[in-house]
């Protein structure tokens, strides 16, 4: 089990598998990716033989990173990677404010 808690890391795979199902001409649209089975780094067995996913460095710049995030606001700072115009918005005219708690407030497709 490999153990990516380096957003670069992360993004560089992702560009990775983009480069491996991107074909000209087609259209696409944008998607979510969920990550699930989660568990702190802490709580990651290897064997003797495994290196170490992340270094000191790398630990070191996603603590710094995620520490002016949440002081300065999401996406206070990112990686250059991800861009800086976004062309797309998400279509949020339907989404209650509380999509997540009322059931009643669910948008339903007919």
């Amino acid at each position: 089990m490999a153990s990516i808690d380096d957003t670069r890391q992360l993004v560089n795979v992702v560009l990775w598998g983009l480069k491996q199902i991107y074909k000209p001409n087609y259209n696409y649209a944008k998607a979510g990716v969920m990550l699930s089975e989660l568990v702190p780094a802490e709580g990651i067995q290897t064997d003797l033989f495994s290196k170490s996913q992340t270094s000191l460095k790398s630990e070191s710049l996603m603590i710094a990173m995620d520490k002016i995030n949440r002081k300065m606001g999401k996406e206070s700072i990112k990686l250059a990677s991800e861009g800086f115009k976004r062309p797309w918005k998400m279509r949020q005219e339907n989404k209650s404010p509380s999509y997540t708690t009322l059931w009643d407030e669910i948008v339903t497709v007919n």
